[in-house]
């Protein structure tokens, strides 16, 4: 029997540390992707971070929230997608897989709607972000604790549509169990919990001083 393998073998997995990824990613968004194998991920994921913290710091009024904003919710996604995506990577579902859940919500929260049309829903989705982003906007400006709970309901809606079509691809009876990491799993969903509580927070505040300043 030869010792070496046959020349159309599939050569062995390398693990990733998910604990290494999240850690990664939590010092500079997009890096733990970048580790991970998911190039396109963690270079977008890299670039709009840094752009946000760019324009947080030198862009006038309303392009500066929006900046603060992205920064929350890249920031609360980029640590949590890393670690989850070295868990599927070490149980063989590919980095750059489509469907993902993560990305699926996040457009759905920057964007209003993009998410449905990153998985493929084009028509039904352009409809999503053009009637959304005008709700959106208006009640915004009114109710922006009202805006962010419908940008979260979407969020969620596509998540769990995405996840759909991820399981039919990759089978989660067919997949071997997680490869048990260092770092709790709980770790990073109470982390990013905490970055979207506190930008929760800070609306709800914004909405009570829009409340007293209309009351006076």
């Amino acid at each position: 029997m030869s010792i070496f393998p046959p020349a159309d073998a599939e050569p062995a997995r390398r693990r990733r540390s998910a604990g290494r990824a999240w850690l990664l990613s939590s010092v500079m968004p997009g890096v733990g992707q970048l580790y991970c194998g998911a190039t396109a991920r963690g270079i977008a994921t890299l670039a709009v971070f840094v752009a946000a913290v760019a324009a947080a710091i030198f862009a006038p009024g309303d392009p500066r929230w929006f900046a603060f904003r992205l920064l929350f919710f890249f920031y609360a996604f980029a640590g949590l997608d890393a670690y989850l995506t070295a868990r599927d990577h070490n149980r063989g579902i590919e980095a750059e897989a489509p469907a993902n859940p993560r990305v699926a919500a996040l457009l759905n929260f920057t964007t209003n709607g993009f998410g449905y049309i990153y998985l493929g829903h084009r028509k039904a989705g352009w409809l999503v972000v053009i009637g959304i982003g005008i709700v959106v906007r208006a009640l915004s400006v009114v109710a922006p604790l009202a805006a962010e709970a419908l940008v979260l309901c979407l969020a969620i809606h596509v998540t769990r549509l995405a996840k759909r079509e991820r399981d039919e691809a990759y089978p989660p009876a067919s997949l071997p169990p997680p490869v048990p990491s260092g770092l709790p799993v709980a770790v990073p969903y109470a982390v990013s919990g905490l970055v979207l509580l506190v930008y929760y927070a800070i609306v709800t505040l914004g909405q009570i001083m829009l409340i007293m300043g209309e009351s006076r």
